[in-house]
């Protein structure tokens, strides 16, 4: 391979470990020395780098996927003001309003009145049964122990950037006759379309392997990481694919508000069963505590 390729796809694979490293650290100092030295990259060079390979510098990325999350937490939990600003690395509410206030245009407490599900049903109104027409699915929960996989990431439109994402997975697994007999397809999905800008919405295609008896040779875009394990609700949807995002509104807008179980602060994902018959079974995991 061309030496300067080589090097491009390092630095690809460096910074793409970051990403990884950011998304389950958002609550945790990320200073340029920190991620630096986790991506071994020289401090001075490093947001160069990381410029170039996502378009956003270190700490406009750290910023808005920080705040973006927030927004997340705002809308679908009950969790305060204070808590969510402490968390998305914030030493006052004050603080974080006004990044907030910039980044949507509206306050955290403005927003969360008027993005909040439960907000715009009347008092005399069940939400259960009419945020959402359409049939509740069977769900469980469990305790869900973790997954390793390699994955690809793509960002865009959820449907283009997965279809996109599982074509590279699949390609790097044949070329390297990777054995997935036994694994699960995994997708993880980080943003909500109603707060992130479709170019920035992430998609990652996983599958599963046993790191104790197969090493992975990752390359370019082709990463691996952790999925974060605990208790989960797991729902069972059936049918079409393009008919996926019915059952997520049911459990976000109605679910949700039912339960007594509130959301943990790790992405969901979904896991495609590979079926013989011609129905579609996706089980979605969602994190909770």
């Amino acid at each position: 391979m061309n030496p300067m390729k080589q090097t491009e796809l390092t630095y690809k694979k460096k910074i793409g470990d970051i990403l990884v490293y950011i998304q389950n650290h958002l609550d945790s100092t990320l200073t340029l020395d920190v991620l630096s030295s986790h991506a071994h990259i020289s401090k001075f060079h490093f947001h160069r780098i990381f410029n170039a390979v996502t378009g956003e510098s270190v700490l406009q990325h750290i910023k808005r996927v920080r705040l973006e999350n927030a927004a997340f937490r705002l809308h679908y939990t009950t969790d305060s003001v204070t808590d969510i600003a402490l968390d998305s690395g914030y030493n006052s509410v004050a603080s974080f309003s006004k990044s907030f206030m910039k980044q949507f245009n509206t306050s955290p407490r403005d927003y969360r009145k008027t993005n909040t599900p439960f907000a715009k049903y009347k008092t005399h109104e069940n939400p259960i049964t009419t945020a959402v027409n359409y049939n509740p699915v069977h769900h469980e929960i469990k305790d869900v122990a973790e997954h390793t996989v390699i994955f690809v990431r793509k960002t865009g439109e959820y449907t283009h950037a997965a279809k996109s994402a599982w074509e590279a997975l699949s390609q790097f697994v044949q070329d390297k006759n990777i054995p997935c007999n036994n694994s699960k397809h995994i997708g993880i999905t980080y943003d909500s379309p109603k707060i992130t800008a479709t170019d920035n919405i992430r998609y990652d295609a996983c599958i599963s392997y046993d790191p104790d008896t197969i090493q992975i040779e990752r390359r370019g875009n082709v990463g691996t990481q952790r999925i974060e394990g605990g208790k989960f609700a797991v729902f069972t949807h059936k049918g079409d694919y393009q008919q996926l995002w019915n059952t997520y509104n049911y459990i976000y807008s109605s679910w949700l508000f039912s339960t007594k179980y509130k959301l943990a602060n790790y992405p969901s994902y979904s896991i495609y069963q590979q079926q013989s018959s011609p129905e579609q079974v996706v089980e979605i995991y969602i994190p909770i505590k």
